[in-house]
């Protein structure tokens, strides 16, 4: 029960399609993507075709949908298109796609890592060994023994990358994994030749170092991307599957909530979740509408109210019409405005996949021109493939692939240590770019659970002790807040009894004695409303008393927003609790910009204005009604008290209870992007360089895998300088704007 006026949120209903009937729309399960340019090639393709409306691709879900006038293309023929382009695809109801996928990488993964270690000590003997006159015969047998161990390493961890391949040259094109592949397979084949001809060098030490290194960054994109995928999932639990249908002449009947239609007579219990959004027939309960308002406390529905699905009845008996089923209801509406935010933030290029737009021809093009010189100018097939080999090789772009993820190893460790987990792959990146930050009130700025206030009147301590005692005996959040610490027990011999929406009552000697709201306690409209959550105590022959609850502000919620402030990001509250709650928080944090009343379509809706305009958005949110802003903000970060759906959808997550983490965590994304940016550099410049040594023949594949290594290491080594800055506290001591290039920070 609530202890509060009753309020009701607004409800926007989901406009219907207004297209042509002939326009279909479909979702596709698509194999074999794996960056944003596989998305580019698919978009463009499909978009260049007659019937096609639209095509948009979700990455983290590896799915596209289309729409496409259906009485000139089929849906087999969309398939074999999406086949032509190597990818094969099914629709969503047809697919197959299994979580096992993840293990089978890993498992790659870890025998590349294994073999990798073993060839490498192998090749580390046969070096040092030929500089003290190793013996041909103890030389071939290190060479047999890594081959053994190279041949099923790159026959199963190289999977992945040939299954790709091959797809792609089927259809005539190309991707990523053509030129990786044909480097692996390339080393492995030279190799063996050199191998039976007892030659001095093999190169199956390149091949293998060369497949882990690449797994590694194909298992961290993976693991994002699978978490990505489950994230409107979670909203399913919401759901009732099956709901209480009341018939005309008076019975009921259970059915599946896909049979409902708008107008059936539902009977809700306590304990029922709502089958469908409708209005409150009859009946008079306490309903948590937390997914809908953000607030933990409990609302009082009656004749009239609206009710969604998904929310929970927690008290009494209702009848309710329903008004919205389906693709219609608020929780439906919730989950598509959550799909469509990621499949635009699926879109973010980064640098990286940019660069490795042009890699594949140019690698190839450049692999192919010096075979062919080195032909010309007789130097025969195997020096000619080993050029080519050593180009492939020389130019992967590892250096360029670890850019990033390296720097989010160092940052996101830096982050972990104040109780911050970084979730999301490209979060830093977009964290360092935002320039508006929106919060929400409950659960964010405030902590969940309510606090007592100091009672404004002199309360006799034999009264506060016996309301303290009777709240006790309920489970509403405010009854709790109002019992806790309270020790005396048996004070009430008499029966209680709870009434849904109204409070508790029971009698002393006699006398009625009543714990609940103004109106149950019969208070009347002499005592002032000042939007603070609260209870009543009423004793026959003793003035009503008011215990009044506020929303506890997080440790540090003034001192993160003043920074914010200072530093020069625009700030926002948008809540779903009444006005006056929002308006005392707001006065607090002196925060100008706030807006209360808020439904979930509120939140997105203004978030994505504000994208619109040109600003880069930050949500910091934890409720089920924060889901949707949250997918549609930049960047979204939430509490570890946040609900399911918003851990899994939040990029940061903070543990402490103290709100600096926001702040702590933005400086941390500016120093990330300082770093990688230097990164690209660093792997530009080694690409400047080694290209024109391995063109020219100045290089083997050897040193070739030894440069690609070391250059990986070496934007290793440059994140790992940045690390000395992570353990600075951050001095705020100027104020600047959010587009600087740069924080001054010590």
């Amino acid at each position: 029960m609530t202890y509060n006026e009753a309020s009701s949120a607004g409800h926007s209903t989901v406009l219907s399609d207004t297209s042509p009937e002939a326009l279909h729309a479909e979702t596709f399960a698509v194999e074999g993507l794996h960056c944003a340019g596989c998305m580019r090639k698919i978009e463009k393709n499909l978009s260049a075709l007659p019937a096609v409306s639209s095509a948009r691709v979700n990455l983290s879900k590896m799915q596209v949908t289309i729409a496409w006038n259906s009485s000139a293309m089929t849906e087999q023929n969309l398939t074999k298109e999406l086949d032509r382009l190597g990818y094969p695809a099914k629709a969503v109801k047809q697919n197959s796609h299994k979580a096992n996928d993840d293990n089978q990488l890993v498992s790659a993964m870890a025998v590349a890592g294994f073999s990798a270690a073993n060839i490498m000590l192998l090749s580390v003997a046969v070096w040092s060994g030929g500089l003290d006159g190793m013996g041909t015969f103890t030389r071939d047998y290190f060479h047999w023994v890594a081959a053994l161990i190279a041949i099923p390493t790159i026959a199963y961890s190289g999977r992945p990358f040939f299954n790709s391949a091959w797809l792609a040259l089927r259809k005539r094109s190309v991707n990523m994994d053509v030129p990786i592949s044909l480097a692996v397979l390339f080393a492995l084949i030279l190799s063996l030749f050199q191998l039976a001809n007892s030659q001095e060098h093999t190169y199956f030490d390149a091949a293998v170092v060369l497949l882990f290194l690449l797994l590694v960054g194909r298992v961290l994109d993976q693991m994002v991307r699978r978490r990505a995928f489950d994230q409107a999932a979670n909203l399913a639990s919401l759901q009732a599957v099956v709901a209480t249908r009341l018939r005309s002449n008076g019975s009921n009947e259970e059915v599946d909530v896909q049979d409902l239609s708008r107008g059936d007579l539902l009977l809700v219990k306590p304990g029922d979740r709502i089958a469908a959004d409708g209005v409150v027939a009859s009946g008079l309960s306490d309903i948590d509408l937390s997914m809908v308002t953000g607030e933990s406390l409990p609302e009082t529905v009656s004749a009239g109210s609206d009710l969604f699905a998904g929310a929970l009845n927690l008290s009494g008996v209702i009848k309710m019409r329903v008004t919205a089923v389906g693709k219609s209801t608020l929780l439906s509406t919730i989950e598509e405005l959550m799909v469509k935010a990621q499949q635009g933030r699926a879109r973010y290029v980064r640098i990286a996949d940019k660069a490795a737009e042009i890699y594949v021809p140019f690698v190839h093009g450049a692999a192919l021109l010096a075979f062919v010189l080195a032909m010309g100018m007789g130097l025969g097939w195997e020096t000619s493939l080993s050029r080519a080999i050593t180009l492939l090789i020389i130019t992967c772009p590892c250096a360029l692939g670890l850019a990033v993820p390296v720097v989010q190893v160092i940052i996101s460790s830096a982050l972990f240590k104040k109780s911050i987990l970084l979730k999301s792959s490209d979060a830093l990146e977009r964290l360092a770019k935002i320039d508006t930050i929106v919060f929400d009130k409950t659960g964010t700025l405030t902590l969940v659970e309510p606090e007592l206030m100091p009672l404004t009147t002199n309360t006799e301590p034999a009264l506060f002790t016996k309301a303290q005692q009777l709240a006790s005996f309920s489970n509403h959040p405010l009854a709790k807040a109002l019992a806790k610490d309270g020790k005396e027990k048996d004070l009430f011999s008499e029966a209680i009894k709870e009434l849904p929406g109204k409070g508790l009552e029971t009698t002393i000697n006699g006398n009625p004695v009543r714990l609940g709201n103004r109106v149950f306690c019969q208070v009347g409209e002499q005592a002032s409303d000042d939007g603070l959550a609260e209870i009543w105590y009423a004793e026959e022959g003793q003035a009503a008393v008011r215990f009044a609850f506020q929303q506890k502000l997080r440790p540090d919620a003034d001192k993160a927003i003043r920074q914010l402030k200072v530093t020069g990001y625009e700030l926002f509250l948008l809540s779903g609790d009444k006005d006056k709650a929002v308006t005392n928080v707001a006065r607090q944090l002196d925060l100008e910009k706030f807006h209360a009343g808020q439904t979930p379509q509120d939140k997105a809706s203004f978030i994505r204005q504000l994208k619109q305009s040109g600003r880069s958005v930050l949500m910091v949110g934890d409720g089920i009604n924060d889901a949707a802003a949250l997918m549609e903000a930049d960047v979204a970060m939430s509490p570890s008290t946040a609900s399911e759906i918003n851990l899994t959808t939040a990029d940061f997550l903070f543990q402490n209870a103290s709100l600096m983490a926001v702040p702590f965590a933005i400086e941390k994304a500016r120093l990330s992007s300082k770093l990688v940016r230097q990164n690209f550099a660093l792997a530009v410049i080694y690409n400047l360089i080694a290209i024109p040594l391995a063109f020219l023949g100045f290089a083997t594949p050897l040193v070739a895998a030894v440069a690609m290594s070391s250059s990986s290491l070496l934007v290793t080594i440059n994140a790992l300088r940045g690390a000395d800055s992570l353990s600075k506290p951050v001095r705020w001591n100027q104020k600047y704007s959010p587009n600087t290039e740069a924080i001054s920070c010590q």
